[in-house]
């Protein structure tokens, strides 16, 4: 497994000790766990841009509850 060196003030890393001792995490997992988090949250903010903007451009495609399940329905014959 790589290994990663961060540098921060003491107080910080005293923070983040006891923040982790808090969730019953280690330091590492910890950190692990909120870089993940924030890059999903800046996927799915990209994700919620595309969609606004093809909304307001109108190029969003939206189908009806009859067209998704005729699709549904016809994958499950194949």
């Amino acid at each position: 497994m790589a290994h990663v060196s961060i540098r921060m003030p003491d107080s910080e890393k005293l923070e983040l000790e006891r923040y982790a001792r808090f969730c019953g995490e280690s330091v590492s997992t910890l950190i692990r766990k909120l870089l993940r988090e924030k890059m999903e949250d800046e996927e799915d903010m990209k994700a919620i841009k595309k969609y606004e903007k093809s909304k307001k451009d109108g190029t969003l495609k939206t189908y009806t509850h009859k067209e998704v399940w005729s699709e549904i329905l016809l994958d499950e014959q194949i």
